[in-house]
């Protein structure tokens, strides 16, 4: 039981490794254009809900109306608890309880828990495509086709959500959302799950394709962590998610702090229950945008 569990995790990471050096080589191989004059938006906040539900609200005017996804952190207020959805999106349309710009969603089967979250947002470039998938997740599936991608476009998040179907819960094991482009084609690398995988799941993935003039992709941030929230340093001005990944290093936990984010000053990615002492191992995945 053991072993076929260490292999399944070690099959996920190893997949993850190679799709993402597979990525940078064709990105690196696309010829990028230098950053022009002018600037894009960018912002952040956070706030505290107190547990009922979807909360959304308004951003500035942007190109296209809806934002790149640079970051996303929540933490529940009492403690750890079960996991039934969690959601960061600046494409509300498929959260319909939401109003405005942005929406989030964090809660076990009741959604009655308060909770604190950190919601950061990029402008994404003119040109950007906007695009939205619904995956129904399947145990030992990892990897999805999305759809055509659009030629010399590069996807990046604009959003995501993943939530367990029913009036249900579970343990959290791993958690990802990517996009990335393979062979003409869009396919996002998605899990959500405890380590049983008994629970019926969904995702739903929000992306823009941005011209390559307009984007240039960095190495993959990866390591592990003794349980507690890992952060570093990054030398950028508009970085954006392209993806995100966590997953515990032995069994399946209750979850208080989640998030993966991006800024001009680092990163920083939180995975834990309320004793933060429970390794795990994380990626992050993200671009840089050319005005």
């Amino acid at each position: 039981m053991v072993n076929t569990f260490l292999k399944t995790r070690w099959n996920k990471m190893a997949t993850l490794l190679v799709i993402g050096l597979t990525a940078i080589l064709v990105i690196l191989a696309a010829s990028v254009e230098p950053a022009l004059a002018g600037n894009l938006q960018r912002g952040g906040f956070s706030k505290f809900s107190n547990g009922n539900g979807a909360h959304g609200g308004g951003l500035p005017a942007i190109n296209g109306g809806i934002a790149g996804l640079s970051g996303f952190r929540f933490n529940f207020k009492g403690g750890d608890h079960h996991i039934a959805s969690v959601a960061a999106t600046f494409d509300t349309s498929y959260i319909g309880s939401c109003e405005g710009s942005w929406c989030v969603l964090y809660g076990d089967k009741g959604h009655d828990d308060p909770f604190w979250y950190d919601m950061g947002w990029q402008e994404l470039p003119v040109g950007a495509i906007y695009k939205l998938s619904h995956i129904s997740l399947q145990n030992n599936t990892t990897i999805y086709r999305l759809g055509d991608a659009t030629p010399g476009t590069t996807p990046v998040l604009t959003g995501f959500r993943m939530s367990v179907n029913g009036y249900t819960d579970m343990h959290l094991g791993q958690i990802s959302a990517r996009v990335y482009t393979e062979n003409g084609s869009v396919y996002a690398y998605a899990w959500f799950e405890d380590d049983g995988g008994s629970k019926s799941r969904y995702a739903n993935i929000s992306y823009a394709e941005i011209p390559n003039a307009h984007i240039q992709t960095k190495p993959p941030i990866s390591g592990s962590s003794s349980g507690k929230e890992v952060s570093g340093s990054l030398s950028a001005q508009h970085p954006v998610l392209q993806g995100f990944g966590m997953l515990f290093w032995g069994n399946d936990h209750h979850i208080d702090r989640l998030g993966a984010e991006v800024s001009p000053g680092g990163w920083r990615i939180t995975f834990e229950d309320k004793n933060h002492d429970d390794r795990y191992l994380y990626w992050l995945y993200w671009a840089e945008l050319i005005p």
